[in-house]
């Protein structure tokens, strides 16, 4: 793997054991770094927590191979912009506004989601509804005490209509089905 190709060592993860769903889940999780870090610098404090997330993971884990350079170019400006005291949340990006209504990382979920049951058989429209009562249920939840036990499911406070949900699957329909196909592709290495 090389700096100009930020991924998971998939074939690696295939060897450990690692299901299908669990290699999209690890992909998913770590879309295009640059893509990612543009978002954290934007403003989306989840993409920033995501990045410092993935950088845990390296330093934790040789399993994902080397750190990719553009995450620790990332992360050397923000350990230098801490170094000058600046607060690490403002130079990790953890504590700018503007974070996006729905995340690029939570779209990905919910089109995760919709595709693995599009795969089981089910239309766009009955997956949509299916995961629009699951959000519903979840954010129903409560405690003993009556209290809410989710305030937040998948980014939302408020469950989307499967229409919305529809829309976010088609926007990122692309880049789900690429992902499935790198981690088949590779399950299928000898």
């Amino acid at each position: 793997m090389s700096d100009d190709d930020p991924g998971v060592n998939l074939k690696k993860l295939i060897e450990l054991g690692f299901s299908h769903s669990e290699c999209a889940d690890v992909v998913i999780a770590m879309p295009d770094l640059r893509s990612r870090i543009a978002r954290a610098k934007g403003g989306d404090r989840e993409a920033a927590k995501g990045l410092v997330g993935v950088a845990l993971g390296y330093l934790l884990n040789d399993e994902f191979g080397p750190m990719p350079l553009e995450l620790r170019r990332y992360l050397a400006r923000a350990f230098s912009e801490v170094a000058l005291g600046k607060s690490a949340d403002v130079a990790f990006n953890l504590k700018k506004p503007g974070r996006p209504p729905t995340s690029h990382s939570t779209k990905l979920r919910l089109g995760h989601l919709v595709y693995q049951k599009m795969a089981s058989g089910e239309t766009l429209q009955n997956a949509s509804m299916e995961l629009e009562d699951q959000i519903k249920e979840a954010l129903c939840m409560r405690d003993e005490n009556g209290l809410h036990i989710n305030k937040e499911f998948y980014g939302f406070t408020l469950p989307p209509d499967y229409k919305t949900i529809e829309g976010i699957y088609c926007e990122v329909r692309s880049e789900i089905v690429c992902m499935y196909s790198k981690v088949k592709k590779m399950s299928n290495c000898p």
